[in-house]
């Protein structure tokens, strides 16, 4: 799919010639702008992958305060374009973080280079954006999942995060009805929804309203997407409401509870296929979270409500037995047999059996289950001499009794026992749950991406996990009873005092923070704490989340490295223009020996020294310690000493003398004085002389305060008296005179003895044109 670019530039000329180059490449042109103000309106209008931006535009805003308010309002990478190179336009431009500079004239090559390295680079920025949002979202819903035990205000607080942390339009998590339409309600929800869900029909059945992506991820037990609501026939039934508040893609994503699907965690963005592979990974493993969660808090009320009724049980059989909320069997020694005498109406309950075919049998027929066992001997002592027994967990089994129950055994009377029994069988499948859960709880807090750090109130380690460990080069048990300042670095310990007196005081922080590895090496995190308290809100330790951010500590030293590259990009930028105006002089020499009129050679070598006065100028800035300024003196010389050998076959007839002052001029100034001094220069060496005369070629330049003074003299015949040099219609002149205007300049020219010119300038200061 081809890019889309916006072009800004004030010089039509160049915008379509960027144009067409950009189309031939493949690119797609959706606009051009020539001021600040027609890029913001096209940009709202057209949202273009990528702009080439000019710093210098028409109008009140130049480019760079242009930059500043795109990227207020949009993610869109920008390239500079511009033909100077200040060092103070740079500084200023580099804090609306562009995507490159491209120095006028524009090489192709670069151009190209520069279009696919900013659309690459800004797809992986944006990629690597959306990674860590959505691993800083996760880190939050985890956090959240640990600290609320209200389910409502948890998958309310989940959804919040996930629109709000995750950067999405809407969050909310659906439950699957049982009934004849088998729809989804929702039961939590959070972002821009505007009655969307209000009077949503979905259904998770094989039907009309079953084929959105929450209705198949119900039924098949997978994450289903809608890449492109707009354009998904399954859609058709909710296109228009969602389109109408932007939804554009969605994710729905099954939620488990034993294995056995309940719902689903649904996920709407305004972006056209926003959810990549590396993002639903993710976004599965906070759904496996939740799930995990919801089972934890089906097994904590099924226990509840198990010990509720276990408590209605016990206020019934207070009713019936005065001293026995339990089962009750009583037992008398008969000639030496321990005899079943009686039960309560309770112990039928919990037995599930007729007591009364048992009564007046000895205790190995009434319940066979104990022959073997230990208790009947226990039974018949405690009737016979007195005492107490208790035994938790005796499971017993025979015929029609299956159970484990708790067991009280106490003396009743002469040869007589009672026993108080209670059936925990289901408590204990309960209690087995519960192991289980805690299992589930602590596999995940050891598999977590995160690491994951507690300290009692002294910050002595008491637990990692297995992440956090390897994070730092340990094992787990290496790092447990140290103080969390024995992994810190010592300029980091002064800080840390101060973060934990806020830890101290009850308070929670985010912050980052460098530890010392194993191996003495630096690890960089953000580290989520949270303060412990006792039922009595005293300090009684930490609990820290802590996320490696090793990997961007690295890409901003890069970052840095490649500013310090900057001088020496600006340096090869002048090598190329320098390389690129001596492919137009050898182009020029090469057509010079076709042109059959000595005027037409003449045209042909004056053009080729206006283009070597450009090109010295950029060989001065290549060589130069200061890429924006060169010895202008320097330059001089080098100019006219070729001029003079371009023109002048008898070195000896003329001479050149030299007054110049060392003086630094910018290439703002520089490139239409070398061009000026060109013209005059090459005046004198062609007319000031005819018939072989001999004479003498003067170049002054000096400053005068603020002012910049150059003086071409020569003592040749002079300028002819019948042409007024501000009118000439000579091409040479004509440049002169317009490229003093250009300099805010002045010149005058005097003929008292020979010809001379004197310009009076400033130079240039660049920031006052942009």
């Amino acid at each position: 799919m081809a890019h889309h670019v916006l072009i800004v530039e004030d010089e039509a000329i160049t915008a379509i010639d960027i144009k067409k180059k950009l189309e031939y490449w493949g690119y797609q042109i959706t606009g051009i702008a020539h001021s600040g103000k027609e890029a913001l309106k096209l940009t709202r209008e057209l949202h273009p992958d990528i702009i080439l931006m000019d710093i210098v535009l028409r109008g009140d805003m130049d480019g760079i305060e242009t930059s500043k308010q795109i990227k207020n309002q949009f993610d869109i990478p920008i390239i500079y374009l511009t033909a100077h190179s200040e060092d103070k336009v740079m500084e200023k431009a580099k804090y609306t973080e562009p995507y490159g500079y491209l120095i006028k004239p524009l090489d192709d090559q670069e151009l190209r280079f520069a279009l696919e390295s900013a659309i690459y680079k800004h797809q992986l920025d944006k990629k690597l954006k959306k990674v860590n949002r959505a691993l800083r979202m996760i880190s939050d819903c985890n956090q959240a999942i640990v600290r609320i035990s209200n389910q409502d205000i948890l998958l309310n607080k989940l959804c919040h995060l996930i629109v709000d942390e995750g950067g999405y339009k809407l969050a909310w998590v659906g439950m699957a009805n049982y009934d004849e339409f088998k729809s989804v309600k929702p039961i939590a929800q959070y972002g821009f929804n505007e009655g969307y869900l209000d009077s949503l029909k979905v259904s998770w059945g094989d039907n009309k309203y079953g084929q959105s992506p929450i209705g198949k991820s119900i039924r098949n037990s997978k994450i289903f997407l809608s890449r492109n609501i707009p354009e998904d026939p399954d859609f058709i039934p909710w296109r228009e409401r969602a389109v109408k508040r932007g939804y554009n893609s969605s994710a729905a994503l099954p939620l488990f509870v034993d294995d056995a699907v309940i719902g689903s965690l649904n996920i709407y963005s305004d972006e056209v296929d926003a959810f990549d592979s590396e993002e639903l990974e993710l976004l599965n493993e906070l759904a496996g979270d939740i799930s995990f969660y919801l089972e934890s808090q089906k097994i904590k009320k099924e226990r509840y409500d198990f010990f509720n009724e276990l408590k209605n049980n016990e206020k019934r059989l207070k009713k019936i037995i005065d001293s026995a909320p339990f089962g009750a069997h009583s037992y008398e020694i008969i000639n030496e047999d321990l005899i079943f005498i009686g039960y309560n109406n309770a112990a039928d309950q919990i037995l599930k059996i007729d007591h009364q075919p048992l009564l007046h049998l000895p205790i190995q027929d009434a319940f066979p289950g104990l022959t073997g066992t230990r208790l009947p001997e226990i039974y018949y002592n405690i009737a016979l001499e007195g005492g107490e027994y208790q035994e938790e967990r005796f499971e017993y089994e025979e015929r029609d009794i299956i159970g484990i129950f708790d067991i009280n055994v106490v003396h009743t009377g002469k040869n007589k026992a009672a026993v108080f029994f209670k059936d925990i069988t289901e408590s204990r499948k309960t209690q087995m749950a519960l192991e289980e859960s805690e299992k589930k709880y602590r596999n995940f807090v050891e598999t977590a991406h995160e690491g994951i750090w507690s300290m009692d109130k002294n910050f002595v380690t008491t637990f990692v996990n297995p992440q956090m460990a390897d994070m730092l080069g340990y094992k787990a048990e290496e790092m447990i009873g140290r103080n969390v300042t024995s992994f810190m670095f010592k300029d980091e310990l002064e800080d840390h005092d101060s973060l934990m007196e806020n830890r101290l005081k009850g308070f929670s922080d985010r912050y980052q923070r460098k530890f010392r590895k194993k191996d003495g090496s630096t690890l960089w995190s953000i580290v989520s704490a949270t303060a412990l308290l006792d039922d009595e809100n005293n300090f009684n330790g930490s609990f820290a989340m802590v996320t490696d951010i090793s990997y961007q500590k690295e890409y901003e030293e890069k970052m840095i490295s490649a500013l310090e590259e900057k001088e020496l990009l600006l340096s090869e930028i002048h090598h190329r223009v320098k390389n690129n105006m001596q492919i137009i002089i050898s182009l020029l020499n090469l057509q010079n020996p076709h042109l059959k009129d000595d005027k037409d050679r003449e045209l042909f070598i004056e053009s080729q020294n206006r283009v070597k006065s450009l090109a010295l100028i950029h060989e001065k800035l290549y060589r130069s310690k200061d890429l924006a300024r060169i010895d202008f003196a320097e330059y001089i010389r080098d100019l006219v000493y070729y001029l003079f050998y371009t023109y002048i076959s008898n070195p000896e007839s003329i001479k050149l003398n030299f007054i110049l002052e060392k003086l630094n001029l910018n290439i703002e100034t520089g490139i239409p004085c070398g061009i000026i001094i060109n013209e005059l220069v090459t005046n004198s060496l062609k007319h000031a002389f005819p018939s072989k005369r001999k004479g003498l070629i003067t170049i002054e330049l000096y400053q005068e305060k603020e002012d910049y003074v150059l003086i071409i003299r020569d003592n040749g015949i002079g300028f002819p008296e019948d042409i007024y040099f501000r009118n000439t219609k000579t091409l040479g002149m004509r440049l002169v005179i317009n490229l003093v205007n250009q300099i805010n300049g002045k010149i005058y020219m005097d003929q008292n003895s020979g010809t001379e010119f004197k310009i009076i300038f400033k130079e240039l200061v660049y920031q006052k044109r942009v």
